[in-house]
């Protein structure tokens, strides 16, 4: 991983004439993430405050469209453990234009031509896998470079079970038990205790200009 480079930072804000118009960071009473990022955009020159509501005001706030809320934390798991559940929900020109006074696309992103790339990659995905994966690698490099989301965290967790339990496993999109098998007797091979891990999305700010 690349170590940041604040002097590079500080050239190209000041580069982008960007730095003169205030950024309010929105952030949920209790949450330090939000002073985090503040204090972030605060060290390349960026006029940054926070605002700090309670969690009702936070979530009815951010996917309204008309409310101009600039950079907020937003996290986002997947139901099915599929490419097209992190875009088509959050990233696509539907996702916002379907319905913006309550849309999950709360960076307002729509590129019509990801959009397309996201519509290749599904129908390939029937027969060519391989060549789905290829264009949804396309599509997390076109939306990476845009910045329209910026991962902040990406958590794991560990699940422990008693040593009596046996073929425990988990669904990799709920992180929920997807079959315990908590039968002693029928459990082959039971071990002592068992962990399984799996990863979580990653909470990540997205910006409006």
């Amino acid at each position: 991983m690349a170590r940041p480079d604040l002097k590079t930072a500080v050239r190209l804000a000041k580069q982008s004439h960007t730095t003169s118009a205030p950024v309010t960071v929105w952030n949920v009473h209790g949450s330090k993430i939000g002073a985090y990022l503040v204090h972030l955009l605060r060290q390349p020159g960026y006029r940054a405050t926070l605002h700090a509501v309670s969690g009702g005001t936070y979530y009815g706030t951010a996917s309204i469209s008309r409310a101009k809320v600039q950079i907020a934390l937003q996290g986002w798991g997947p139901d099915f453990p599929a490419p097209s559940t992190f875009f088509l929900p959050v990233l696509s020109c539907q996702a916002f234009n379907q319905d913006p006074t309550n849309s999950l696309n709360y960076a307002e992103y729509c590129n019509p031509r990801l959009d397309t790339l996201a519509g290749q990659a599904q129908a390939e995905q029937l027969t060519d896998p391989a060549a789905a994966r290829k264009l949804w690698a396309r599509v997390d490099r076109i939306v990476t470079d845009d910045a329209a989301w910026v991962a902040v965290v990406d958590e794991s967790s560990a699940v422990f079970v008693s040593a009596r339990a046996g073929n425990y496993q988990e669904s990799p999109g709920i992180r929920a038990p997807a079959r315990p098998d908590l039968d002693p007797l029928t459990a082959p091979n039971n071990p002592k205790s068992a962990t399984t891990q799996s990863p979580e999305s990653a909470e990540r700010p997205f910006g409006r200009s």
